[in-house]
């Protein structure tokens, strides 16, 4: 009662005396707001923040993909997790079985981070194509093993099955953190331009800096520690990490919750710095400009033809990315009309190495290439299997292991002379798929 009495009322006055004489202190503001004196839709929040820049972290302040892909294998590797597909052998009693570590490629993860938004998401759509993808009228049974437990198609459709999955994927997870924490201590390095460009909004009284990353608290606390350094850190104005919001990118909800907590009162006034059509789309639907930063994973992506307002390789590729590059245009209010940004440091408009169409995606590794000219054919019967989950995701297709024949009792079958062609070997079965306009694949060409 003494604060609601005597000091909030003291706070209230001085605030609204600074205000009235232009002088409004950042600090008492950003004070009242956290202890949420006043609604978060009071405009003349926008008086202490002019605009908002905002960047993703993995593959914008670093490039973690790989680190992730690798912490990500050491995870399934330490669990045990193996994928066991049992196929009919022609002219045999016996089954031809496989037991085969889970391992994500480089281009299989490429595609995956790509298409899929969070840690977690991803080890669940995985698990769901392995389980839903049987190729072949050979295939009698796919399982997903992990120490003494195991789950089939029919699994997904009860309860327990999916609780007993979600259960694994929490746990490989919370391994996969550790693991990831541990490597960016000895290989974490910041982008070039970052620090620069994030420095130069620090020291800005009218534009507010932030980080809005998918991944978990704790394993973002140690990216943004290692990279930007506790000083920075505790500089910026707001930093929202996958725990803190219900649903992952390409939703829009880390970015509103951003700009709410900022007090900004039009989207338009945020500019957002990506490095994946995921994270992109999640800006665009808050309403927000973006640029990208595009990475070697990501460079194949038609981001303008998706929305982006600008693409570059890095922030100093074309000269040194500042400030005004970014906001001068839209100063002035001429915000409202979303002005062009970074008109002579951006690539142009047709530098994009987008996935012509039609390409070949190779379902044993998911690597997507060209056709070189060959003849087009008819495309491949292909099952794109439907998702419920809360995320959008497009369908990727999980790897297709290495099979070595056993025989039904768990022995190893030793093939009878002149007949090792009878145990079938994983093929690289390919299928011919088109790029829509928002850069989607699928087996159907676009009308």
């Amino acid at each position: 009662m003494y604060y609601i009495n005597y000091i909030y009322p003291k706070l209230f006055w001085l605030a609204a005396l600074e205000y009235y004489q232009g002088r409004i202190s950042e600090y008492v503001v950003r004070l009242l707001r956290y202890a949420k004196f006043f609604p978060m839709d009071i405009d003349y929040y926008s008086t202490v923040y002019e605009f908002a820049l905002l960047f993703d972290c993995d593959g914008v302040i670093l490039e973690t993909e790989e680190l992730h892909r690798k912490a990500y294998n050491r995870a399934f590797y330490e669990a045990g997790v193996k994928v066991v597909t049992s196929r009919a052998v022609a002219g045999n009693s016996n089954l031809a079985i496989s037991e085969d570590p889970v391992v994500w490629s480089v281009e299989y993860y490429d595609i995956l981070q790509n298409s899929v938004g969070g840690g977690k998401p991803k080890m669940r759509h995985y698990f769901k194509e392995v389980l839903n993808n049987i190729y072949g009228d050979d295939v009698v049974d796919v399982k997903i093993v992990a120490g003494d437990q195991q789950w089939n198609k029919q699994d997904l459709d009860t309860k327990e099955g999916i609780e007993k999955l979600n259960a694994l994927i929490d746990d490989l997870q919370a391994n996969k953190t550790g693991l990831y924490k541990e490597t960016v201590e000895e290989n974490a390095e910041t982008r070039p331009g970052i620090l620069e460009l994030m420095d130069e909004a620090i020291q800005s009284k009218s534009i507010a800096v932030g980080v809005c990353s998918a991944s978990t608290k704790e394993a973002v606390t140690k990216v943004l520690d290692v990279t930007l350094g506790p000083d920075r850190v505790r500089s910026l104005d707001v930093c929202i990490l996958g725990d803190d919001v219900s649903e992952k990118k390409p939703s829009p909800m880390i970015y509103n919750e951003a700009r709410n907590r900022l007090g900004i009162n039009d989207p338009k006034k945020c500019v957002v710095i990506e490095d994946s059509a995921v994270g992109l789309r999640a800006a665009k639907s808050a309403g927000m400009r973006c640029i990208i930063t595009y990475t070697d994973s990501t460079a194949a992506e038609d981001f303008y033809e998706e929305g982006a307002d600008a693409k570059v390789p890095n922030l100093r590729a074309n000269g040194q990315v500042t400030l005004d590059s970014i906001f001068d245009p839209m100063r002035d209010g001429n915000w409202k009309n979303e002005p062009e940004i970074l008109v002579d440091i951006r690539d142009g408009i047709d530098s994009f190495e987008s996935i012509p169409e039609p390409v070949m995606m190779n379902t044993d590794t998911g690597a997507v290439t060209l056709l070189d000219n060959e003849p087009q054919r008819e495309p491949a019967p292909l099952s794109l299997p439907s998702d419920d989950e809360e995320y959008n995701e497009i369908a990727v297709t999980a790897p297709v292991p290495e099979i070595t024949p056993v025989d039904t009792t768990g022995g190893t079958m030793k093939s009878p002379p002149n007949q090792q062609d009878l145990a079938p070997r994983s093929t690289s079965r390919k299928v011919q798929l088109y790029e829509d306009d928002m850069g989607n694949l699928s087996t159907e060409r676009p009308n």
